[in-house]
């Protein structure tokens, strides 16, 4: 069964090693999933949009995983 984490406006409401699985996660769906011409640095994926403090949505799946 999957869960569904909220946190917006901030990046304090996720620790580092959310994030950087989350960046990670965006970048294997939008640049290699999809093909997509996405900047990546350090395999992750961060664009303008997450300098607007935007409210991230994340599923995980029964191990705490990001799906």
């Amino acid at each position: 069964m999957s869960t569904i984490q909220l946190g917006g406006g901030q990046f304090r409401d996720f620790d580092a090693e959310t994030l950087r699985h989350m960046f990670d996660f965006r970048r294997k769906v939008f640049a290699e999933r999809l093909g997509w011409q996405v900047g990546t640095q350090e395999s992750l994926e961060f664009d303008l949009f997450d300098t607007l403090h935007p409210v991230y949505m994340l599923a995980r799946d029964s191990g705490g995983a990001i799906e």
